[in-house]
């Protein structure tokens, strides 16, 4: 009997001191610490809950709001409304809602001017959810020691973190920086096209000679090539070159000057339709184009349409 009690009495102290050790592991300050560093700073139901961002545009030009409507992301500028980068956006909310709280560097607004997160210092972006409820809002400052990291605050608390994801890449941009300025629509790619028609006229000539030329999708004992207006068929690097070049066609800022007198088109036809780009050049190695009856027209250096109309150049080289 006494035996048995030795026995229990050993088992309690060993629970005890096991307990003990557990509590101390668990509630150390380094572990404390790591698991606060591990925390994220923006809850995942918020993150989910984004629908609109209004951001900070580089040298001092305002701000822009973004707002995701049926899925996809827009922007008003002057009164239009243009189509925002999806990409881009996605990948800025990805980014916020991985950081996690490092490194905490102060707790009390008087801290915030010395790392540049007073009002007016810092660069801002303002979350809302789908019915403009404010969500949070997110402040960048400067860089980390030797330029490495970056310090943070957000509305949600006074504390400041020095973070290892860099983010203020997303605040140093314009507002082209946020726009999609891809010409044809998402779904048109080199396997959609099955026929291209370019000409061009004689202000051309001092850039690129002028070109009429076509070719289309042909079909020789089941295997698609491309062919000219003739028949002979063409190079098939060089036709997807071409194909590639055309359905990736991006401008390099939206205008809202209209294509009076043309000096060039791009009609391609596609299991989607058929779709004209009308080219106007300008002074100074830009150009402007856009869709015909298409809402939108952009501004770009000549080298966007020049890397179009090359390879023409080395197909009819090729032909003859």
């Amino acid at each position: 009997m006494e035996y048995g009690k030795k026995i229990k009495l050993l088992s309690g102290v060993i629970i005890l001191l096991l307990a003990i050790y557990i509590i101390g592991t668990v509630f150390s300050a380094g572990n404390i610490n790591r698991r606060r560093a591990a925390q994220l700073i923006f809850d995942r139901p918020t993150i989910n809950r984004i629908s609109a961002i209004r951001v900070d545009l580089d040298a001092g030009a305002g701000a822009l709001l973004m707002q995701k409507e049926n899925g996809r992301w827009f922007y008003t500028h002057n009164g239009i409304k243009y189509p925002a980068a999806e990409a881009r956006i996605e990948n800025f909310i990805d980014t916020i809602s991985r950081l996690a709280k490092n490194q905490i560097v102060g707790t009390n607004p008087r801290s915030w001017e010395r790392f540049d997160l007073a009002e007016g210092e810092s660069r801002d972006a303002f979350f809302y959810d789908s019915s403009n409820n404010k969500l949070f809002s997110l402040h960048v400052g400067r860089r980390g020691p030797e330029g490495r990291g970056e310090y943070i605050r957000t509305s949600l608390s006074d504390e400041v973190y020095l973070i290892d994801s860099p983010i203020l890449r997303f605040f140093i941009a314009d507002m082209d920086f946020w726009s999609n300025l891809r010409v044809l629509p998402e779904n048109i790619d080199n396997t959609t096209i099955t026929a291209v028609r370019i000409r061009t006229d004689n202000e051309f000539e001092e850039r690129l000679a002028m070109l009429n030329f076509s070719m289309r999708e042909g079909d020789a004992n089941n295997n698609f090539d491309w062919q000219d207006a003739s028949g002979r068929t063409i190079n098939r690097n060089t036709s997807n070159m071409l194909l590639n070049n055309i359905a990736s066609l991006v401008g390099e800022s939206f205008s809202e000057d209209f294509i009076i007198d043309r000096n060039g088109e791009i009609e391609i036809e596609t299991v989607y339709g058929r779709f004209i780009i009308d080219i106007k050049l300008l002074e100074e190695r830009n150009v402007l184009f856009g869709i015909r009856g298409g809402g939108f027209r952009y501004n770009a250096s000549f080298f966007r349409i020049g890397r179009i109309l090359n390879p023409v150049r080395e197909i009819i080289e090729e032909l003859n």
